[in-house]
This record gives C-alpha cells, structure tokens and sequence, in this order.
C-alpha cells in the first residue's frame, strides 16, 4: 500500500488526532527532579502570587525558566515568565498578572520550549470591582441574562486611505480568549489578512475595535474563533477604501523628500506651509509647529505629523490635525527620542502631502531638573526611602538590579517599584513589582529595549511616589561584522535613506509566534531600527508580485529583505503526491495529515520550479528599480526541498543581493523550536534573526 492514500482516507482525522494524543502526553510528562505549582488557589488581578519550583541542583544549565499561561495556551503564548536561579534544588518566584482569568504555571529547560513539568494545580485571577454582591442568600430568580451571537458590524463603508475603521463586535460572556477579528482584501483566503487583533475577553458581550487601513481596495472584516481560522460569524461587512476626489486638479506630490512642497514648486500666498518655532528642545519638551492653509479648503481632516528626517510618510512619530477653519495656526508635540526631525502637512486624512517644513528640529537627551513638587525627582528620595542601581550602564536584553530601602517600621503592604523611559507619566510603567518584607532588598528587571530608563517606589498600591534612582542606559547590542567582504558588488550599495521592509509569506508573517516575536519584530529590535512586516500568510511567488508595487514600491524602501517560495514549494510537493509521482514516508505523509488539519497546506496552482525562481528574479529586479538594496533569504529542510537552496545562491549572486543561506538550518525538524512541521516558534524565529542580522548590518 503507498502511503500517500492515508491523505484519502475519513481515518486520517482519528490517525492524526491519536498520534497528537500520544506526542501530547509525551510533552506534559515531567522530567525526573522538576516539579511546579501555585501556592495559592486565588488572588486580585496585580496581587503578587507565589510559584513553588523544585530541580536537581546540579543541573548544568543556568537558563531554565517559568511561565504563567492562560489555561489551554500553547508554549510559546506565555503571559509572564521568569528564570529559576542556578544552583539551586527550589525555592519560589513571585509573578503579578493583569488580566483576570484562570491560568496555569510550566517549567521549561535552557530558554526553550523543551517543557520539564507543568503544574497540576490552576490559578483564578479575580477581578475584585467584578465580584457579585450577594446579599440575598442565593433566593434570586431572576434569570441571567440571554447571552449574545457572534457578530461585527462597522461605522461607515467608505473610508480614504490611513484612516480608522471602528468594527462593533458582539460575543457570547463564556467565550475564547483569542477570538479575533481580520482585516481582508475582498475574496483573499482566510490565511491572507491584511491585519487583525484579538477581541477582548471581558464580562462585556460587545466592544469595538479600531483599524487603519492604508492602501486603497476593498476590504472585508472576518471573525474567527479560539486563535483558528473557523469563521464564529457568517457576518462579513465591507468597506471601500479610496482617495477623496481633488479638485480642480490632482495632485501629483510624489512625496520625494527633495525640499520641495507641492508638484516641486515653492507654496504662494494662501497656500499650505508648515515649520518649526524651534530648531532645538529636549526630549520631551514641548514644542510648536505653525501652520497656514488656504481659507477655501472644504476638510476638516488636514494634518501634520512629525518624522524622522529621511523617513516614508507613513512612518510618523507623532500627529495632530489641524483646525478645519482658520488660515493659521500652532499646534503643540512632544517627541521622546533624541534625533533630527521634520514636520510634513498632508491633506484630507490621507498622503497626499502639500508643505514640508525647511527647517528641522533637533530632540537632544537631557536630564529633567526637579520637579519642584512634594514626589521625588530623577534620583532623589523622600522620607528615607530610597533607589539605587547597580550600574548605570547595562548592554541590551540584560539584567538591571535596583536596591531599595524603605524607613524602618514603615508599612510596606503593595508598596511596588516601576520601570519608566525617562518623561513618562507614573500611570505608563513598563513593568513593576511588589518589594517585599523591609526594610531594604532589591529587584531586578530585563532591559531588552536601547533607552535611557529611571524606576519608581510608590506606597500601597497607588501613585504616591517616593523615591525616584538615577538614570540606567540600556545600550544597544553591537552590530555584527558584515559577513561581505566585497560591497562594491550589491546593486544599489550604499542604501538610501528609506524604510526597511520585509516582504514575504507566513515565515514573515510570523504565524507560529506570538504577538512582537516575529523574525523582523526579533530583527528589528536586535539593529534597533524600524522594519516594516509585509509578510502574508499563504502567499506564492506570484501572489506575492501582484502586491509588490501596493506594499513594497510605494513606500520607496531603502532595504528590502524577501523570504519567498516556500508556499511554492509545499504545493509542488503535494502536487507530486495527489498525481502519484511522490511516494512519501510514513512521516511525509503524517506531516501532510498535519498540515492539511492545520489549514497550513496550499491548494495546488500550478506554479513550477521554474516560475518560482522566474518571479522571485523579477520581485528582486523591480525593487532595485527603485533603488533599495535586495537582501534575499534561502532556506531548506524538512517539506522544503534541500536542492532548492543553490538556486536561491544563483538568483542573489545574479542580481547583486546580499545572501542569508539556509535560514532554518538546523530549526526545523527540531520541535523545541517550532511551532508546527513549518513555522518556527519564538526561539526558532529568534534564531532566523540572528541569521539576517549580520546581512542587515551591512547596510547599517
């Protein structure tokens, strides 16, 4: 019998589902030593919870970790997590979540998803301004209330591009935490949204949320239960997005940043400008931006943003729109980056833009002075409490230690310690913890993002703050050495000043991480710049040309890093099997069980080995028409045929691309680092970022 007529079979469903089992319970057993547990059954939302943890004391690894989920969560969807101290055979953790819910506590070995044991006890998380008062003894009759449908709508049908859409959603009170709803290009597969987030899981059995959409089309809103693509709503409501009509002619401002307003030339009397009132300000400094327009404007909806100088339009920092009556007028911003910035002036809530300003502002790092009120200022204290770090300086993605005292005797009930950027309010911490029994003790807090940071004390749970430490940097990590020895042979080398975008399919996309774990989120956070993600699930090679010029070319990118082919590749392989051609393995052919439950196996089309490396060459060629520097990424293992990966070499040599080779070397087929048989988990992902960093460096 082949193999491949398991794929045939009503069977294959129960075969698949019973070999899940079996791998299931072979992933929850628990390692010989580990053991977790809560040690309590319920708490507050943001009330401290213990964690009890056992481990052999001579393990050799110093990185196993504990993560608190919501109950039925994959791995690598943790809420909070933290390492277990080396050399040590147990003792607790202390956690605070937000979120009230019912949540469950896994050991985990050496930063990986390799589970040692997970607890048998779960936590409830209450939320005490939720909790019933029940005074008649439980003699009410009334009824609960008739639970709600699924169901979205949204607030208007025509929008223009970069404006918000408001989608009503409906849901039933017991329902998934990670229902969600999707944003689509009218008749895409459900794999291919253009954007989406999650519906809140609240006692609220109705909500909205908001969506910017900034290409033009016709779109579509999708509502899908628990994390999958099974449709809760048969209610697809739809919306157009379009530019407003100008007249009497149409502006043709390419948005080139050559110091020019409108059509090139200089604005005239009556026209739009914008500029500055300062050239300098500290960070967070307020400062102003003076505008003028044309009394007969018909919008309201004009507005001015601020930029980095050199960046896309679509790339602002801050904006404001401008009053819809008036020929001029002062608008007031705060930027909290240090850096050279300009103000650009666009027309009727989309980009068509009509005033640049001349001249620039500079953002520079200062240290505030005191505040000259009863609370603390930078790295002052009150009443004998006090903050001190360790060091001042820490690299990137590093433990930052803070030493606290408190007077003696003092009441230290949820007295709590936040980490801030420097400027922000008291009501926008980082991350926090509770101190514990006083007088003195310490925290400690991971500084992953480059800044400069300060931490606050704040007495019984509230805002009254009492001490304030000096400043801590995280420093960015080094760059890697660029691996190229020869730039002088990438096309387009030195890149211009532009936005970095990855363009690609659901390895770009992300599908397997979580929320900000995403190769380019990984990426970009490890260079410390910013890369737009133009990755979609499901696209092919050829897919992926009919969208280039509307998510790629139209943003005029300095850098482009494409990951293409590996939906190509899938159905080509299973092509192959549907004809007879390809006899596969007991393990292919359970993989293509797997992948076909997971709704993670294309549909054939057709596309050859040929036409896939004919569409990658003309994707690549088109963007260095533009004048962005290609970086191309190669990749094997698995499902993906090895042979492959020379030709990837060939397309990137033959156009002068920098090379990423095999990318998921090693990751796949590894199930400590992926999610399913294709898509990398957060560390896998990690890994392929580790990759393109050095390739990235190059144009840094």
């Amino acid at each position: 019998m082949r193999y491949v007529s398991i794929l045939g079979l009503a069977g294959s469903v129960c075969f698949a589902t019973a070999l899940m089992a079996v791998w299931g319970a072979v992933a929850l057993a628990q390692a010989p030593g580990h053991a977790v547990s809560f040690a309590s059954s319920a708490v507050d939302r943001n009330e401290a919870f213990e964690v009890n943890w056992t481990a052999p004391a001579d393990r050799t690894t110093s990185r196993d970790w504990i993560g608190i989920y919501r109950a039925g969560t994959s791995d690598t969807q943790f809420v909070t997590w933290q390492y277990i101290p080396d050399g040590e055979g147990g003792g607790t953790r202390t956690f605070t979540v937000r979120q009230p819910g019912t949540y469950e506590v896994r050991m985990f070995s050496n930063n990986g998803y390799e589970r040692l044991a997970e607890g048998a006890n779960t936590l409830t998380v209450r939320d005490p301004s939720e909790v019933p008062d029940d005074t008649d003894n439980g003699t009410d009759t009334t009824p609960p209330a008739e639970d709600v449908p699924f169901g979205i709508s949204v607030d208007r049908s025509t929008i223009t591009p970069g404006e918000s859409v408001r989608v009503t959603w409906t849901a039933p009170r017991e329902r998934s935490g990670t229902d969600w709803v999707g944003v689509y290009r009218t008749g895409s597969r459900d794999t291919q949204h253009v954007t989406w987030q999650y519906v809140p899981r609240t006692a609220e059995t109705t909500g909205v949320l908001s969506f910017a959409i900034s290409s033009e089309g016709t779109y579509e809103m999708r509502m899908f239960r628990n994390n999958g693509y099974t449709r809760a709503t048969s209610d697809v409501p739809t919306i157009t997005v379009a530019r407003a009509t100008q007249s009497p002619e149409e502006d043709t401002d390419t948005g080139a940043t050559d110091g020019d307003d409108t059509n090139g030339t200089p604005p005239s009397a009556g026209a739009y400008s914008v500029s500055f009132t300062q050239s300098e300000v500290a960070r967070n400094e307020a400062f102003t931006v003076s505008w003028t327009a044309p009394a007969d404007r018909t919008t309201s909806r004009d507005w001015i943003g601020i930029y980095r100088t050199g960046a896309g339009d679509r790339q602002y920092l801050a904006w404001q729109y401008i009053p819809g009556s008036g020929t001029q007028g002062e608008l007031t911003f705060r930027i909290n980056r240090e850096g050279t910035y300009e103000a650009r002036l666009f027309t009727n809530n989309g980009y068509t833009r009509v005033a640049r300003s001349s001249q620039q502002i500079t953002v520079r790092d200062q240290t505030p002075p005191t505040n000259g009120t009863t609370e603390p200022g930078n790295g002052e204290t009150t009443n004998g409490y006090a903050l001190t770090p360790l060091s001042t300086s820490v690299p990137a993605n590093s433990t930052i230690t803070i030493n606290w005292e408190a007077p003696a005797g003092s009441n230290l009930n949820r007295d709590w310690i936040g980490v801030y950027r420097v400027g922000a309010g008291d009501r926008s911490p980082l991350a926090w913890q509770y101190v514990s029994e006083g007088p003195s003790g310490t925290v400690t807090f991971t500084g992953r993002t480059p800044g400069t940071y300060e931490f606050r004390y704040f007495k019984n749970n509230g805002y009254t703050r009492v001490a304030v430490s000096p400043t801590v940097v995280v420093e960015p990590e080094a760059l890697p050495q660029c691996p190229v020895s020869n730039l002088s042979t990438i096309t387009n080398f030195p890149p211009r000043n532009g936005p970095i975008i990855a363009f690609g399919d659901s390895l770009t996309a992300g599908v397997g991480a979580s929320m900000g774990q995403s190769f380019p989120s990984q990426l970009a956070r490890r260079a410390d710049v910013s890369i737009v993600n133009a990755g979609i699930s499901g696209d092919t090679t050829r897919d992926a040309l009919e969208r280039l010029e509307r998510d790629v070319l139209e943003r005029d990118p300095s850098v482009v890093i494409v990951w293409l082919g590996g939906n190509d590749i899938l159905q080509r392989y299973y092509e192959r099997v549907q004809s007879g051609a390809e006899n596969p393995n007991l393990i292919e052919a359970v993989r293509l069980i797997l992948l076909r439950i997971a709704g993670k196996l294309p549909e054939p089309s057709g596309i050859t080995e040929d036409e896939t490396f004919e569409n990658l060459t003309e994707t690549i060629e088109r963007i260095q028409a533009r004048g962005a520097v290609t970086i191309v990424i190669g990749f094997s293992g698995g499902v993906f045929d090895t042979a492959l990966e020379q030709r990837y070499a060939q397309v990137a040599q033959a156009t002068g691309s920098l090379y990423v080779p095999n990318a998921l070397g090693g990751v796949i087929g590894r199930p400590s680092l992926m999610s399913d048989l294709v898509h990398p988990n957060n560390v896998g992902y990690g890994i392929v970022a580790d990759r393109v960093l050095p390739y990235l460096a190059c144009t840094l």
